[in-house]
């Protein structure tokens, strides 16, 4: 019998910061003013980076929202439960990883205004090193290099979000839910790496969420 990892030759993430739920898709609608019967496409990003959001009606034709305005306003706001206590928005388990590769602003913070794109490739295994060679001397792509330690900067949210799961599971399991358990994140060094005020935050947060059946 074979085994099903010999039919994967390769295993490819990138850096999720959540799937919004299908309310979040229908609040942009709102603010467009189309009803959900008379859209024809919707699109959550493209025609740039980091690109537009884009819904197409028929009866007033394209409207678009910039990615600050629909993922930082909006979607953001819509993720789905299950997002708040995922305890992998990096892609560990991958061969090869990608991300926005963002421009910080003065203060380090990632700027979303419309530049070329550009995209961060983490490479986590040999098979992912050999397969980045192999596009590299057949010029299927051009990288330059990153210093790692800006990672935490153009992709602050990873960082929190990797930070403060141990003060939510904590949460969850205190308030008697049936609570994940994750082995190998290192939750609670994490949890040690942020302040004591932030990770009190964090599980107060949860406890609300949990009193207002929002998770």
């Amino acid at each position: 019998m074979t085994h099903y990892a010999n039919n994967i030759p390769y295993i490819f993430s990138f850096m999720c910061a959540g799937t919004p739920s299908i309310e979040g898709t229908y609040e942009i609608l709102r603010k467009f003013h189309i009803k959900k019967e008379d859209l024809i496409s919707f699109r959550y990003r493209g025609d740039g980076w980091p690109g537009v959001t884009k819904a197409v009606d028929r009866h007033f034709g394209e409207k678009k929202m910039s990615y600050n305005e629909s993922w930082g306003n909006i979607l953001g706001k819509y993720l789905q439960k299950r997002c708040k206590i995922c305890p992998d928005g990096i892609g560990e388990f991958a061969d090869i990883v990608c991300a926005d590769a963002w421009h910080g602003d003065k203060s380090g913070y990632p700027n979303f205004e419309e530049k070329d794109g550009r995209s961060l490739i983490i490479i986590r295994t040999t098979v992912g090193v050999d397969l980045i060679n192999q596009m590299l001397m057949s010029n299927s792509i051009t990288t330059e290099s990153f210093n790692i330690n800006e990672l935490n900067t153009i992709q602050p949210a990873q960082r929190h979000r990797r930070q403060s799961l141990f003060a939510r599971l904590l949460a969850m399991k205190l308030m008697l839910l049936i609570t994940p358990k994750y082995k190998g994140f290192s939750l609670f060094s994490n949890a040690m790496s942020m302040s004591f005020k932030r990770n009190i935050f964090a599980f107060c947060g949860m406890v609300l969420r949990i009193i207002r059946k929002k998770i």
